[in-house]
């Protein structure tokens, strides 16, 4: 079962880049560093293989899913398996499954990776510093097909270390990940913040304000918890009726 939803995964992406030009598996060093991730990422990989760490690094499991790289620029896909690492905001990808040394794909906003049906992208100039960084990679969680407006979500991880017991009478505890979710709309080639907020996420638009704040009352739209991000969506959607009728 689970070899078939694999194999049922890799079948969509191929027809979603019939028309792109597709690579051997050989050529996968034209979409990676050149150095592997053990290599390259000695703190991080002694933080995540920590032994009792409670929480997950990656994205969506540890596993390595079929997944594209897509080079925007030259039009050229390769197939491969991928998993999105969120500690330290890394594409990780694997030639096969079987194979033990995962590579690192280039950070460029020339690519797209698709992790089965999911796109990211790479962003050089986000509005805000998280972790002391305003780029990385950003999952493209809805995308309006005519203009391109887009709500953008990307995640962060603190590192709480682990904390030994001081005396007899103290257990201590163990180390962990934090993770946390911040949002963004991409609109005529601009990029705002905007809160997951009932009384803020009106404010990151750039007009149509009091429109919004209303229609979030009228819908009465929470943004809390599983409805979090459908709650955005349903409000970007709403942005662009207003805009298109207006």
């Amino acid at each position: 079962m689970k070899k078939g939803l694999l194999l049922l995964a890799g079948l969509l992406l191929n027809v979603a880049f019939s028309n792109g030009q597709v690579l051997r598996i050989d050529d996968l060093q034209d979409f990676v560093t050149q150095s592997n991730i053990n290599r390259t990422q000695l703190t991080s990989e002694k933080i995540v293989n920590e032994k009792n760490l409670i929480g997950s690094p990656y994205l969506d499991g540890d596993e390595f899913k079929p997944g594209k790289i897509y080079d925007i620029e030259k039009n050229k896909i390769i197939n491969g398996f991928i998993r999105y690492r969120i500690f330290d905001d890394i594409m990780q990808v694997k030639k096969e499954l079987n194979t033990t040394e995962p590579f690192l794909i280039k950070r460029s906003n020339n690519y797209k990776v698709f992790i089965e049906k999911s796109e990211f992208i790479f962003v050089e100039k986000l509005p805000i510093e998280l972790r002391g960084t305003n780029n990385g990679y950003v999952k493209i969680s809805y995308k309006n097909p005519t203009n391109n407006l887009m709500l953008l979500t990307r995640w962060i991880q603190e590192y709480t270390p682990e904390k030994k017991p001081t005396n007899n009478y103290s257990s201590g505890t163990n180390a962990k990940l934090n993770t946390s979710k911040f949002y963004f709309i991409s609109l005529d080639e601009k990029i705002y913040a905007i809160e997951a907020h009932k009384k803020r996420a009106a404010d990151a638009f750039p007009d149509h304000n009091k429109e919004l704040e209303e229609y979030i009352k009228e819908n009465k739209l929470k943004f809390r918890g599983d409805d979090e991000e459908k709650d955005l969506i349903t409000l970007i959607k709403y942005y662009n009726k207003v805009t298109q009728d207006s």
